[in-house]
C-alpha cells in the first residue's frame, strides 16, 4: 500500500515537472542536431572573440590614434610607434582618449543591446521565432564583419567604430536565440529523458541529472567554439604573414582583412544553421498579444510586416518586464544573475584592457596580439574538459567550481595591478607577462563561462529560456558597459592605465559574493513552481477569453 502511493505520487510529481516544461517538440535530441548547434556556436565565435573582442578593438584604436594627435600637445600628430604612446582625437569639439573612445563604442553597443534584448528577448520561447531570429542576427553580424574592408583611410575611424558598434550589438542579438536552446536541449536529451521515465525518480534527482546533462552539453559546445575560433586565428595569422597592405592604407588593414575572414566564416555556419539546425518551436503568442492574424486574413502585408514587429516587441518588452517583476519568485535566479553580470562585464572588459594596454604600455603588433589570441585558445580546449574532470573527480558542484574559477581571476586582476607601483618590476611591465596572463585566461575562460551558462540553464523556469537568457545576454559576448564605463573614466583622468586591473577584480569579488548565495536545488524548485503558475494562468486567461 505504501509503494503504491510511493508511486503515485512521484508520478504526480513527474507529471508536473513535464506540464512546467512547455516545449511543443519533445522528440530525443540527436547527434546531428547536437553537432549542429556546436557547429554554429563555434562559427558565431569566431567573430565574437576574433572580430568583438580582439581585432575591431585595435583597429577602431589604431585609426583614431592615426588621425589623432599628442594628448599633451593637439598641434602634434600622435606618433603610434613610440611605447606607452598617449593620443587624443577630435569628437565633435572635444577631444578624447583613443583607448577611451573604444570603450565608448563599447558602452553604446551595450546600451543599444540592453534595449534590444528587452524587445526581442521573449521571442525565442515563441513559435519558431528562435531560429529564423538567429539566423537573421548572425547574417547581418556576419554582412558588416565582412564590410571592414571599406574602411581604408585613417580619418574614417568613425566608420570603422560604427562597424564595430552593430557587429557587437547584432553579434549578441544571435547568442541570445543560440542560448535558448541550451534548456530545450538538455530537457530533450535521452538520458534525461531516461531518468523522468523512471518510477524512483525524485524532483532533487531529476535536477542533478538536467544539470549533469546541461554542463555536459555546454562543455562540448564550448571545446567546439574555442576550437572553431583556434581555426580561425591560424588563418588570420596566414593572412597577417603573406598580406602586406598597399602604402596608401592603414597599417592595420590586413586585420581589416581578418575581420573579413571571420565574418565569411560566421557566413557559412549561418547557411549551414538555416538548412539544418530544427526549430524546437515554443507555445504560441498569447491569445491577443499582436494582430498578425488579422492583418495576414486581410493581405496588407507590408502593414503585417509592420505590425508583426511591433507585436513581437511589445509582446517581448511585456515578457521580459514580467520576468525582472518577479525577483521574490525567483530569488536564486536573480542572485546569480546579479553575480553574472559582475563576472561577464569583468571578463569582457578585462580581454580588450589587456590588449589594448599590450599594443599601448609594451610595443605589442598586430602579429603578438594574434599570438596570443591563439594560445589562450590552444589552453581554453583542454581546459574546459579538464575543469569539467574535476569537477567529477573531486565531486564538487558546479557552484563551488564556479567560486573557484571566479576567485582565480579575481587574484590575478590584484596581480596585474600592483603594476601601478613604480617600486615593482612586474605588473604588466614586461612582455613575458602578457604570455602567463594569456594563459591563465585562455585555461580558464572556456570553464568558466561553461560553469555559468549550466548552472544559469539548471536555474531557468521552463518555457521561459528566452526572457531570461535575453537578461543572462546583457552583459555576455562583448555587450559590458560598467568595466569600460570605469576604465574610460580611467584612461581619461591620465592615471596609470593598469588601475583598471584593480576595478576588474573588485567586479570579480562582487561576483563572488553574489554567486555564494545562490542555492541550485532551491532554485531549481522555484523555476519549476514558476514555470507551473506560469502555465495555468496562462490557461485561465485562454479560457476567459475564449
Amino acid at each position: 500500500m505504501a509503494a503504491a502511493e510511493t508511486e503515485a505520487s512521484t508520478n504526480e510529481l513527474l507529471l508536473e515537472e513535464i506540464e512546467a516544461h512547455q516545449d511543443i517538440d519533445q522528440s530525443p535530441v540527436t547527434k546531428p542536431e547536437l553537432h549542429t548547434w556546436y557547429l554554429f556556436g563555434a562559427t558565431l565565435d569566431a567573430v565574437s572573440y576574433c572580430c568583438v573582442s580582439v581585432f575591431a578593438p585595435v583597429i577602431v584604436q589604431s585609426l583614431a590614434a592615426k588621425h589623432g594627435s599628442t594628448s599633451t600637445d593637439h598641434s602634434v600628430p600622435c606618433d603610434v610607434s613610440a611605447l606607452d604612446y598617449k593620443c587624443d582625437v577630435r569628437i565633435g569639439s572635444t577631444w578624447i582618449d583613443t583607448s577611451s573612445f573604444v570603450f565608448a563604442c563599447m558602452v553604446i553597443a551595450a546600451i543599444l543591446q540592453t534595449v534590444l534584448f528587452v524587445a526581442i528577448g521573449a521571442v525565442a520561447d515563441t513559435g519558431a521565432w528562435r531560429k529564423s531570429l538567429l539566423v537573421i542576427f548572425a547574417f547581418i553580424a556576419a554582412f558588416v564583419a565582412i564590410l571592414f574592408p571599406v574602411v581604408t583611410r585613417a580619418d574614417q575611424y568613425w566608420l570603422a567604430a560604427l562597424l564595430f558598434i552593430v557587429m557587437n550589438v547584432f553579434a549578441g542579438g544571435a547568442w541570445v536565440f543560440l542560448y535558448a536552446y541550451l534548456p530545450i536541449l538538455a530537457r530533450s536529451h535521452v538520458d534525461y529523458l531516461t531518468a523522468a521515465q523512471a518510477t524512483t525518480a525524485s524532483s532533487d534527482s531529476l535536477h542533478r541529472t538536467l544539470d549533469l546533462v546541461a554542463n555536459r552539453i555546454s562543455t562540448h559546445s564550448f571545446v567546439w567554439m574555442y576550437s572553431g575560433t583556434l581555426f580561425t586565428l591560424i588563418f588570420i595569422n596566414a593572412i597577417l604573414a603573406l598580406y602586406i597592405p598597399a602604402s596608401n592604407l592603414p597599417a592595420s588593414y590586413s586585420a581589416h582583412v581578418a575581420v573579413l575572414f571571420a565574418g565569411v566564416i560566421l557566413m557559412a555556419g549561418v547557411f549551414y544553421a538555416f538548412r539544418f539546425m530544427r526549430d524546437r518551436p515554443g507555445p504560441p503568442f498569447p491569445k491577443g498579444s499582436s494582430a498578425i492574424t488579422y492583418s495576414f486574413k486581410r493581405g496588407e502585408y507590408f502593414l503585417n510586416f509592420l505590425i508583426r514587429i511591433r507585436g513581437l516587441t511589445g509582446f517581448s518588452a511585456i515578457a521580459v518586464w514580467a520576468a525582472l517583476s518577479n525577483g521574490r519568485q525567483l530569488k536564486h535566479l536573480f542572485l546569480f544573475l546579479l553575480g553574472w553580470f559582475m563576472v561577464s562585464d569583468a571578463y569582457n572588459t578585462l580581454v580588450s584592457v589587456a590588449v589594448l594596454l599590450s599594443t599601448q604600455l609594451l610595443g605589442f603588433t598586430t602579429k603578438e596580439v594574434l599570438i596570443i589570441s591563439i594560445e589562450a585558445q590552444l589552453l581554453a580546449i583542454p581546459g574546459t574538459y579538464l575543469w569539467n574532470r574535476f569537477q567529477v573527480r573531486m565531486q564538487w558542484t558546479t557552484k563551488s567550481v564556479l567560486l573557484f574559477q571566479t576567485s582565480l581571476y579575481a587574484l590575478m586582476c590584484f596581480f596585474v595591478s600592483i603594476g601601478t607601483s613604480p617600486r615593482t618590476s612586474f605588473g604588466y611591465k614586461h612582455a613575458a607577462e602578457v604570455y602567463v596572463y594569456a594563459g591563465l585566461h585562455g585555461f580558464t575562460l572556456g570553464a568558466l563561462q561553461s560553469t555559468c551558462r549550466s548552472l544559469f540553464a539548471s536555474l531557468l523556469p521552463p518555457g521561459h529560456e528566452g526572457s531570461f537568457y535575453s537578461l543572462y545576454l546583457l552583459t555576455d559576448k562583448g555587450s559590458s558597459w560598467i568595466g569600460p564605463l570605469i576604465v574610460t573614466a580611467i584612461n581619461g583622468s591620465g592615471a596609470d592605465k593598469r588601475y583598471s586591473f584593480l576595478f576588474l577584480g573588485a567586479q570579480f569579488c562582487m561576483g563572488i559574493f553574489f554567486f555564494s548565495l545562490v542555492d541550485p536545488t532551491a532554485g531549481y524548485r522555484e523555476a519549476t513552481k514558476f514555470a507551473r503558475e506560469q502555465l495555468r494562468k496562462s490557461k485561465v486567461r485562454f479560457e476567459v477569453s475564449a
